[in-house]
C-alpha cells in the first residue's frame, strides 16, 4: 500500500470517529431536570363566598324617641269657620273685594256691587240698592264703556277688635269710546265685624 491510499484511510477513519463521539455527544448532552408539581390546594371559593353574609343595615323609619311627629295640616272646614280672621286675611279679603267692586261695565247691570253684598254690612247694601237703582234709571247711550281692576299691593291701616281698614293700590283699565286708558288708583275700604263675621262698611277710591 502506497503513502497516498494510507493518507486517506487515516483521514476517513479520524472522520468517523469524530462522527462518533459528536453523535455521543449530542445525545449524552444535558436533560432538563424534571419539574417537580408541587401542588397547591385551591380554597373553594364558593365555600368563602358562601360563609361571609353581607350586613346591608336596614333603613330607620322611626323617629327618634324624644323626637316629635311632624304635624301635617289638613283643611277642616269646622275649624275654619270658628277661626278668628287675622289682619293679613282681611287684607287679602280686601284685595278680592277691590278687583271685584273696580271691574263692571255698562252692559254687565251692575254685577261688580251685587255680587258683593253677601260680604256688606245692612248699611252698605242699603247704600248698595239705592246707587244701582238710581244708575239703572238712566238711559243707555249705546256706547260701550268697561273698566278693570287689578290689586297690586294693600296694606292694613288698622285693626281693631270689631273696625278695621285697609287700603289697596289697584292698577285700572278704562275702554271709552274704543280707546283704552291705563292708571293707578288706590281705594280705601273699610270694614265692620258683625257677629263673628268681616263686613265690607264703606268703599272709597281715592
Amino acid at each position: 500500500m502506497n503513502k497516498k491510499k494510507r493518507n486517506i484511510i487515516i483521514l476517513i477513519v479520524v472522520i468517523v470517529v469524530i462522527a462518533i463521539l459528536l453523535a455521543v455527544f449530542l445525545s449524552g448532552g444535558e436533560k432538563e431536570a424534571p419539574v417537580s408539581q408541587v401542588e397547591t390546594p385551591i380554597e373553594n371559593e364558593a365555600s368563602e363566598t358562601s360563609s361571609v353574609k353581607m350586613e346591608i343595615p336596614e333603613e330607620v323609619t322611626e323617629l327618634p324617641a324624644n323626637e316629635p311627629e311632624p304635624e301635617v295640616y289638613s283643611f277642616n272646614s269646622e275649624e275654619e269657620e270658628v277661626r278668628e280672621m287675622t289682619a293679613e286675611d282681611l287684607k287679602q279679603l280686601a284685595f278680592a273685594i277691590a278687583e271685584r267692586y273696580g271691574s263692571y261695565s255698562n252692559e254687565g247691570n251692575f254685577g261688580n256691587i251685587s255680587d258683593l253684598e253677601l260680604y256688606m254690612t245692612d248699611e252698605m247694601k242699603t247704600w248698595a240698592k239705592t246707587y244701582v237703582e238710581t244708575e239703572r234709571a238712566k238711559p243707555y247711550t249705546g256706547e260701550y264703556y268697561g273698566m278693570s281692576t287689578t290689586a297690586l299691593v294693600g296694606e292694613v291701616v288698622s285693626f281693631e277688635d270689631d273696625e278695621a281698614e285697609v287700603l289697596v293700590s289697584t292698577r285700572r283699565k278704562e275702554i271709552k269710546n274704543n280707546e283704552e286708558n291705563v292708571f293707578d288708583q288706590k281705594i280705601t275700604i273699610n270694614f265692620s265685624k258683625i257677629g263673628s263675621e268681616w263686613k265690607v262698611s264703606g268703599a272709597y277710591w281715592q
